[in-house]
C-alpha cells in the first residue's frame, strides 16, 4: 500500500489546477482518519484558491498507472 501525505494532495491539486486551465470540482469524502481527512481538505482549498502551499516533491511518490 503506498501512502500519499496531505502536501501530496495539495501538489496535485496544483497540478490538476494547470491542467484544466483552472476548471476544477472537488468533493469531499472520507471520515476514516479526521485528522488526516481536515488537513488534506484545508491544503486543497488553499491550493485551490491560489494561496501558498509548503509543498516537498519529495515526501510523495507519483505512480504511472496503466490502464
Amino acid at each position: 500500500m503506498q501512502t500519499l501525505l496531505c502536501s501530496g494532495y495539495a501538489y496535485l491539486t496544483k497540478e490538476l489546477l494547470n491542467v484544466a486551465d483552472g476548471r476544477v470540482v472537488m468533493a469531499l469524502e472520507g471520515g476514516y482518519s479526521l485528522p488526516s481527512l481536515c488537513d488534506a481538505a484545508e491544503l486543497c482549498v488553499k491550493a485551490l484558491l491560489g494561496d501558498k502551499v509548503m509543498i516537498k516533491k519529495t515526501q510523495f511518490k507519483i505512480f504511472k498507472l496503466e490502464v
